[in-house]
């Protein structure tokens, strides 16, 4: 049975040809399972065949197959290609053919997540190695300044006209200490600059799945009330929340306690790995605030420029530009801050904590057990 099969397809494939060989190139639409001579077999719409060849739409693309490599085709019947077209719809739903209409817009702004999120998988990559470069850099320039500080006092202490062959050698590592100083100096710069960009870009990456996440919960309330989700439109619609918990699972999560003051919430936390401090969590500050009886304590210097700065209730106002080494709240120790001082806060006294290091995180409450949900962007 499967020999006559074989030699009567192929010999239909022959009559075809014959048929329309005054015009070699004709279409049609059948639903097909196209058997290759390599064991391999593929399903599909024929859409055109061609003197030694058919196009083959898959329900994913088209492909060409040469018909010297085809060892039959089963036609389907129009059930069958009914149900194949239909199963198009979902097996291929990210498609821009088998997305529901009111869907298209956030279909394509989930592929723009999706493609912040790889280039911030990238960015995180890069970003903990130039930091790792940074703290090396920093451990060499320590050993080199020690180094350059015994140079210049042994330099002090020599004298060039009986001890001129060592008074040399000392110049000589003198300036090689310097060049090597500048060129490190240089290094701790560039990286600077680029772990600043590198950060911006995760943040705003993770500003937009936050903003996603928003949009995407509000359109599915929004359709499923005026009933406009068919059976299509809920398949595509759990299939992009399915890929929201995933991009979720690159985010660590960190659980912190909180105290409720004067309609906002206070948090511990630790400035500079060693003053305690009690912040109020505020989203609508760029910065980090910080008191200026907080500065002090820090020992930071805020007698140089000042900036202006326009508050959360509109106010303008000046401050001290600061970066703390670092902020730790409960177990996330962010560090490198940008904050600004003020020489007064009205409430809380010890400041705020902005956006300088919040945007850094996805931020959520859970107001039952007063906790500040802090997820961390770590794939």
């Amino acid at each position: 049975m499967y020999i006559i099969l074989r030699e009567m397809k192929l010999l239909g494939l022959k009559i075809l040809s014959f048929l329309f060989l005054g015009s070699a190139i004709f279409s049609f639409a059948f639903a097909d399972m196209v058997y290759l001579k390599n064991g391999n077999s593929l399903e599909g719409i024929v859409e055109k065949e061609l003197d030694n060849k058919i196009i083959l739409n898959t329900g994913y693309g088209k492909i060409t197959l040469d018909k010297k490599d085809i060892q039959y085709i089963h036609r389907y019947s129009l059930k069958e290609q009914t149900a194949l077209q239909e199963s198009w719809k979902y097996l291929y739903f990210r498609r821009t053919e088998y997305i529901p209409s009111q869907l298209k817009i956030i279909a394509k702004d989930f592929d723009n997540l999706e493609n912040l999120r790889e280039k911030a998988i990238q960015d995180k990559k890069e970003l903990d190695n130039l930091k790792r470069e940074s703290e090396e850099i920093k451990t060499k320039l320590k050993d080199l300044n020690i180094h350059f500080k015994q140079t210049t006092d042994k330099l002090a202490q020599i004298n060039p006209e009986t001890n001129l062959d060592e008074y040399n050698a000392l110049i000589k590592e003198f300036n090689l200490s310097i060049v090597k100083m500048k060129g490190l100096e240089l290094d701790k710069k560039n990286n600077q600059e680029r772990i600043a960009l590198l950060e911006q870009r995760i943040s705003d990456y993770i500003n937009e799945f936050r903003i996603f996440k928003k949009r995407f919960k509000e359109a599915y309330t929004h359709l499923e009330n005026l009933g406009m989700i068919k059976e299509e439109s809920r398949y595509f619609l759990e299939a992009l929340h399915k890929g929201l918990e995933q991009m979720g699972k690159d985010f660590t999560r960190y659980s912190i306690e909180y105290s409720y003051k004067e309609k906002g919430i206070l948090v511990d936390c630790l400035l500079n790995g060693t003053v305690k401090a009690k912040l109020m969590v505020d989203t609508g500050a760029s910065l980090v605030i910080l008191s200026k009886q907080i500065a002090q304590r820090l020992g930071l210097d805020t007698s140089k420029e000042r900036i202006p700065l326009i508050l959360a209730d509109g106010r303008k106002t000046e401050a001290n530009p600061v970066i703390l080494e670092s902020i730790k709240v409960g177990d996330l120790e962010l560090k490198n801050v940008s904050c600004a001082v003020l020489d007064r806060v009205s409430s809380p006294e010890d400041g705020l904590l902005g956006m300088s290091f919040l945007e850094n995180f996805l931020l959520s409450l859970d107001v039952k057990k007063n906790r500040l949900i802090l997820e961390e962007f770590n794939p």
